[in-house]
């Protein structure tokens, strides 16, 4: 029988997030696939969390590199003589 289960990884066993139909102590193969685009939270150490709230609230500064990308012309812009 192969079912495929949603689960959380948390403090080191994985926890199913909806109810399995399963007898007590069965033993089961998993198959792990996270999937960053799916996460919709995640969690810092409180340094590296004060750290991350410190780098939003900086003031913006000024990246000359990325200023260039809205004036200079880009590999997908009509070139000079290529009919475009």
């Amino acid at each position: 029988m192969t079912t495929q289960v949603d689960a959380v990884f948390e403090n080191g066993v994985f926890r199913p997030v909806r109810s399995v139909e399963l007898p007590e102590h069965q033993w089961v193969r998993l198959t792990v696939e996270a999937d960053v685009a799916d996460q919709v939270s995640f969690t810092l150490p409180p340094d590296a969390w004060a750290a991350f709230c410190e780098a939003l609230d900086a003031p913006p500064r000024t990246i000359p590199e990325l200023g260039r990308l809205f004036v200079e012309p880009g590999v997908f812009d009509a070139r000079p003589g290529s009919g475009q």
